[in-house]
């Protein structure tokens, strides 16, 4: 072709966007009168542009050459380009072909006009407008690359549909795309037309011989390689198209006659400065464009169709930040070195399950727990880690006075459990991991000595919540002090027992997460939960089911490759499932290839298409375990089979060596294949460091160093750059994961293992300074109790026992019982046969430390054991005292109270204080002997006493103690005469702490049958044992002494709405004091008299429903069946009763079933407690056949098996059965005068509580009781004014559920009588009352009474 040929061609792609002109163009059109616009001439030829009569815009060529093999060579190209118009599609970008004619000699060609830039034009525009300031131009250039990717976009777009068609078009360059931009204010779009279609191709018709399908694929690759060198000028900042000035109108690259390209592109060093500055991803991308024939190194990979193109550059649009990162451009890559993004891969579903828990429980303000298994190396904590960013992103706030400040959303406490191999303490986990918490929240809210207002309430809310155990909270959280202050100062606990502690601690831990969980939303991370011990799993049980925390989602991760550890794990969560929290669960599997694939490119910055084979081999290799994926590439990377290309930009592998290398399945294995590489002193420190734990400190390391003349030190930050550890922190070191730990472990040859650790903890024993010990005994044992089967001399074997005690000690002042026990029974194992002989004391100390903390764990086995070893070692009667104590509380704890009774009485007998046979004799004769020493006894006098120092006395009054919880359920006459033995004692010996409860219960006893009612006796020992708890600051009995007093025999003296405080006070006190049993039966008492007092019935019920729950945590569940029939009642009453099976909620039985069980156990008093309360809301319902059905199944029950204490079921029973009682009577059956009598006894035992006990708690329900019998009896007159005294005395009294009963009871006394209109003004008056109670199910029922009163029509309703 010549040069006016090309001239025309090239004049063809002029994309100029003037407008047409109306002149007349006889040339044009059929009728010659069309208008159009010359918009180009030359001497050579003309082209004009015009509006077709359909709205088409059509330009025309016309040839102006003199010879006539140009002309007819043009006439060709002409003819071809039309061809292949009309074979693509109508949809394709294209500049469509219309029509060729001969003009007067010449050739003209018709086309439709494509409007636009040239990309030539586009980017001499584009680059114009980037030269900006360099710190102005980031954000510009960001949206010149993203607009040029765009750009790239469409063009490639263009050219898959030109290869989908089956063409080919061999000429793409510059000046023939044209862009044809649209932009509005929120979006931008470009449509991209390739024009000069004249060396274009049909594939499958190149050749019709067998290289066709070759030829096919180099007319692709061509188009692919132009692709690559319009892409190079396209993103190469600052070009311009100045290379292309010999083209004398916008053509392509200059041509021969031939047709054949002169020059084509750049030389390869031309090539790689092009490349060097743009981004790795776009250099990895427009490298992969072209084929490379001089490569020396590997498989680079190439793309073998546009389609991959198209998707790795919409990939790019798509992760922008990801894969066009600045930093890592000139920095890592330039060492070599890989650098795997710690990005997240494949766990879109599970991170929506994680974050839709978390604004679950921020919307819903109710604790849940999402549960994360799966093997080893899934990802458990990355997962975790994706959601910590989430929950603690900064947001913007603003105060009221529009003060803007930022704050995080919530908070995460992470705690992470560890294998015991290298000596792991799982019991302090839970410490360091809110200790960590506080030490970042004091940071964050602080600005110089100031807090922010958030953090102060969050200050105000802990003191006063656990302000009385903050000191003892500071000791394992110090940060906790940097809140609060360091003021607080630890309790005196000596006197309490280890389990009082350990349940001490879960109270104080529960206080403390739900005072943060109000304040904050909170994530609480339980990580490898498989590795905890029992004891903390418990704990951990408790927090999670703690009713006081709101705002918390709680996070178990665990492993589930071993059925053992899952088992326990399982257990765990199906209990807390059980008590009604809301729980989900996640199981991550191994990676689909997908996101092998996306880990690869985006580490590489490598386009997908690009990574794909890779990912394909190393996934296969690793079977997509993520760990095992990151680790395997890096040592890839380390060996060189994974490198960064200078010379292309990109990252190179060699696919074959991959292939060929042989890798274990279990990453364990392949990591220490790859440590054994590793120059020894490498392998040495990796040694060290995995016995060290999954995080250690850089003191501790260096103390620890087992080999002379290796700086272990300094090869450590070489180590770290490995990869294997990471330095978080200054001090702290961490391993990058547990699997690569436990290879450096193996490392360790396995006969060699033993002598390691005791190596290390020797080191760390001679090189720790006294004033250290405190904080590094735990890793010093922790290393020589893996070796102790290597300590043979005796006197290490001593020294070595020495340490475990004092670790032990130190881990008990924690609560941490599981430690303490294994250092306690590690300290006994090193103990030599001949140690009682020769180290009495310390193997005396060892056994009765053990047993302390055993007897926490429940491990009762091991504990009778040691118990024995005593008993057979003692050299006194008075050193098995301790023994015999953790003997009994087992024996109490396990339920064997007869067992327990019977080894007290024997150490009873040994201490001579001999209790005898147990017979109504012995009974009264105890009880007179008491009764005569305190006859003349003041108050005074008693509080004066001394205090008792005799030990064996002392001793004496503790079993005694023993004797009194477990005669409690089993033996009232034995409890009687164990309560007289202590006061008899205490008179005789002086006060000791039990005195104040033994004259506690001796006022219980004085109201009992046998003591006549003393009422006024019992309120005075009541009042002289809380003098004597105060005197004697006796803080371990507190709860019992207050249960005693305000539950069972102040309520007979004083009003019941005034003992409520005082019994929550005793269940603080119990929970402060780690003394469960009785706080429990403490708020048992609560909830009967809030019942029965009228309380507030909503409120009760939530109140209730946490107090079972908590119970129940606790392991209460007698007194669990005590307040479950006091909810019961209470769902009653508000109508709630329907939604739910109480007792199937909390005991997983219906009540007929729980009544069944219990009475096969014998749990006589908990059979009638529940029988009282069905008779209790039978009464008020009016269903008084169901009260007598209830009334008679209690009365089966002996008094004697089912009655010990007389608390407020007594009080309210008197009550009821006289209603009851006076209701038969008026049946009028053959039992009438037997009614009769015992509605007669009750009122006159209503008489005397109220003559001389508690006129404000029983006038009310005598008056109710008078009128009842006044209505039997036919007494009108009197009927009417009591029942009008009780309506008053119960509002007077504020008994508010009362005097709507007395109310209905007077209505039904009205209707009886006839008196219609008085009744609906009484049911009226009890329905207002059941309103004020909350009692939602009677208000109905008295609608429909005051319904039927005002028709005049006597309601069906029991009299």
């Amino acid at each position: 072709m010549n040069a006016n040929g090309q001239l025309l061609l090239d004049s063809l792609s002029l994309g100029h966007s003037s407008s047409v002109d109306n002149d007349n163009n006889p040339m044009a059109g059929d009728n010659g009168n069309t208008s159009c616009h010359l918009v180009y001439t030359s001497s050579k030829s003309k082209i004009y542009r015009f509006r077709h009569d359909r709205g088409i815009k059509v330009a025309s060529a016309i040839t102006q050459l003199e010879d006539s093999k140009q002309q007819e060579y043009m006439h060709d190209i002409m003819k071809h380009e039309q061809r292949i118009s009309e074979h693509l599609p109508p949809s394709v970008p294209k500049r469509r072909v219309i029509k060729l004619e001969n003009f007067q000699g010449c050739h003209a060609f018709h086309f439709e006009w494509v409007t636009g830039l040239t990309l030539e034009e586009w980017l001499r525009n584009h680059n114009n407008h980037e030269m900006v300031p360099q710190n102005q131009s980031n954000q510009a250039q960001l949206e010149t690359t993203k607009q040029k990717l765009r750009v790239a976009v469409a063009i490639t777009k263009t050219l898959k549909e030109y290869h989908d068609a089956g063409v080919a078009h061999k000429k793409i360059s510059l000046s023939n795309i044209i862009l044809e931009e649209t932009t509005t204010a929120t979006t931008y779009s470009c449509l991209a037309t390739l024009i000069d279609l004249s060396r274009s191709v049909i594939l499958g018709k190149i050749n019709t011989d067998k290289n066709s399908h070759s030829a096919d694929y180099d007319a692709k690759r061509l188009d692919l390689e132009s692709l690559g060198y319009v892409f190079q000028q396209l993103f190469e900042v600052g070009s311009s198209s100045g290379e292309e000035d010999d083209r004398e109108c916008c053509g392509g690259p200059k041509m021969n006659s031939g047709g054949r390209n002169v020059k084509r592109g750049k030389s390869s060093s031309q090539h790689q400065r092009a490349i060097e500055g743009l981004p790795l991803y776009l250099s990895s991308l427009i490298s992969a464009l072209f084929v490379n024939r001089n490569l020396n190194y590997g498989t680079v990979e190439t793309y073998a169709n546009v389609n991959a193109v198209l998707s790795d550059l919409r990939i790019a649009l798509d992760k922008y930040e990801t894969y066009f990162r600045p930093a890592f451009d000139r920095g890592s890559s330039s060492q070599n070195t890989l650098p795997i993004l710690d990005a997240f891969y494949g766990r879109q579903s599970e991170m929506t399950v994680l974050t839709n828990s978390f604004h679950s429980v921020m919307n819903l303000g109710q604790p849940s727990i999402t549960v994360i298994s799966g093997h080893a190396g899934m990802g458990k904590t990355k997962l975790i880690d994706q959601i910590q960013k989430h929950v603690e992103i900064e947001e913007d706030l603003h105060d009221k006075q529009q003060h803007s400040f930022r704050r995080r959303r919530g908070y995460m406490i992470r705690g992470k459990f560890e294998s015991t191999n290298n000596g792991s303490r799982s019991d302090w986990v839970l410490f360091q991991a809110l200790d960590s918490f506080f030490g970042r929240f004091v940071e964050d809210t602080s600005s110089g000595d100031e807090i922010d207002s958030k953090a102060q309430m969050l200050r105000d809310k802990i003191e006063h919540t656990v302000g009385f155990g903050l000191g003892d909270l500071i000791q394992s959280i110090p940060n906790l002090g940097k809140l609060v202050g360091n003021v607080h100062k630890p309790r005196d606990l000596s006197t309490a027992s280890q389990q009082q502690l350990l349940h001490r601690w879960k109270f104080l831990l529960c206080k403390l997460v739900g005072c943060i969980s109000n304040i904050y939303p909170i994530v609480f991370v339980f990580d490898d939960l498989q590795w905890a011990d029992e004891a903390m799993r418990n704990v951990i049980q408790t927090i999670v089911t703690d009713p006081d925390v709101t705002y918390c989602l709680y996070l178990v991760a665990f492993r589930d490759n071993d059925a053992m550890s899952k088992g326990t794990v399982t257990n765990m969560l199906d209990t807390v499932r059980s008590q009604g929290v809301k729980m989900f669960t996640i199981n991550l599997t191994p990676f689909e290839i997908e996101s092998t694939n996306a880990l690869i490119s985006e580490s590489m910055s490598l386009p997908p298409s690009l990574s794909q084979p890779l990912a394909s081999l190393v996934h296969r290799k690793t079977a997509g375990s993520p760990n095992y994926v990151v680790n395997f590439l890096w040592s890839l990377n380390r060996e060189g089979i994974i490198r960064f290309n200078l010379a292309t930009r990109r990252w190179e592998y060699r696919i074959e060596a991959i292939r060929r290398k042989e890798v274990p399945k279990e990453i364990v294995e392949y990591m220490m294949m790859q440590m054994t590489s590793l120059p020894p002193s490498y392998r040495l420190v990796l040694k060290l460091a995995s016995c060290l734990g999954h995080s250690f400190d850089h003191s501790t390391f260096i103390k620890a160093r087992i080999k002379q003349g290796v700086d272990l030190e300094a090869i450590l930050p070489f180590v770290c750059e490995v990869g294997y550890i990471q330095e978080v922190s200054p001090n702290k070191f961490i391993w990058a994961h547990d699997q690569i730990q436990q290879a450096a472990y193996n490392l360790i040859p396995e006969s060699l293992k033993e002598s390691f650790h005791i190596l290390i903890g020797s080191h760390l024993l001679l090189n720790t300074p006294e004033n250290e010990m405190n904080t590094s005994v735990f890793s010093i044992v922790g290393q020589m109790n893996k070796g102790i089967r290597l300590i043979q001399t005796t006197s290490q074997q001593y020294e070595v026992a020495r340490l475990n005690f004092f670790a032990g000690d130190l881990a008990l002042r924690t609560s941490s019982f599981d430690s303490a026990s294994n250092y306690f029974l590690n300290g006994i194992k090193l103990l030599p046969d001949e140690c009682w002989g020769h180290e009495y004391d310390m193997a005396m100390k060892l056994h009765e430390a053990a047993q302390e903390a055993l007897f926490v764990m429940g491990d009762f086995s091991m504990l009778s054991n040691l118990c024995e070893v005593v008993f057979t070692n003692a050299r006194t009667f008075l050193d098995k005292l301790n023994s015999y104590h953790n003997l009994v509380r087992y024996l109490v704890s396990s339920g064997q109270m007869e067992k327990a009774i019977s080894t007290c009485m024997s150490v009873l007998d040994e201490l001579g204080e001999t209790v005898g046979e147990i017979t109504n004799f012995s009974f009264m004769r105890e009880f007179a002997i008491v009764r005569e020493l305190l006859q003349n006894r003041t108050d005074t006098e008693i509080l004066g006493l001394p205090s008792m120092t005799d030990q064996s006395k002392l001793a004496t009054m503790e079993f005694l103690q023993h004797m009194i919880s477990s005669a409690n359920h089993t033996n009232p006459q034995l409890l009687a005469i164990v309560v007289f033995r202590v006061v008899k004692m205490t008179l005789e010996h002086g006060l000791c702490d039990a005195s104040s409860v033994c004259f506690a219960c001796y006022g219980t006893f004085l109201m009992s049958n046998v003591a006549s009612e003393d009422l006024e006796g019992s309120y005075r020992y009541s009042k002289l044992a809380i003098k004597l708890l105060d005197q004697l600051g006796a803080h371990r009995f507190s709860a019992r002494v207050i249960l005693v007093v305000y539950g069972y025999n102040n309520i007979y003296k004083e009003p019941l709405q005034g003992n409520m405080d005082k019994l929550l006070d005793g269940y603080n006190a119990a929970c402060v004091n780690g003394d469960m049993e009785y706080a429990y039966w403490n708020i048992q008492a609560f909830s009967w008299i809030a019942l029965y007092s009228g309380q507030d019935l909503g409120k009760l019920q939530h109140d209730l429903r946490t107090y079972a729950k908590r119970a129940i945590q606790c392991k209460q569940v007698m007194v669990a069946y005590a307040i479950v029939p006091c909810l019961s009642i209470a769902l009653e009453f508000t109508g709630d009763a329907s939604k739910e099976d109480i007792y199937n909620t909390f005991f997983n039985a219906t009540e007929d079933a729980l009544l069944q069980q219990l009475q096969c156990k014998h749990a006589y008093a908990a059979c009638v407690l529940m029988w009282s309360s069905k008779k209790y809301c039978c009464i008020f319902k009016g269903d008084m056949a169901g009260a007598v059905q209830m009334y008679r199944n209690g009365s089966k029950v002996s008094s004697g098996k089912a009655q010990r204490i007389r608390s407020m079921a007594h009080l309210t029973n008197v009550f009821a059965d006289g209603l009851i009682a006076l209701y038969m009577a008026r049946e009028h059956g053959r039992d009438e005068h037997q009614w009769i009598l015992i509605a007669e006894g009750m009122i006159e035992t209503m008489k005397k509580w109220t003559c001389s006990g508690s006129k404000w708690n029983f006038e009310n329900k005598l008056y109710l009781l008078e009128a009842e019998y006044f209505f039997l009896m036919g007494d009108d007159k009197s009927a009417l004014e009591k029942y009008c005294a009780s309506i008053a005395a119960a509002k007077s009294h504020r008994f508010i559920h009362e005097e709507a009963l007395a109310n209905f009871h007077l209505a039904n006394y009205h209707i009886y009588k006839g008196r219609n209109s008085d009744a609906l003004a009484k049911f009226s008056q009890a329905r207002n009352c059941y309103e004020q109670w909350g009692a939602w199910n009677f208000v109905n029922r008295m609608k429909d009474a005051i319904i039927s009163s005002s028709c005049e029509q006597s309601p069906d309703l029991p009299m």
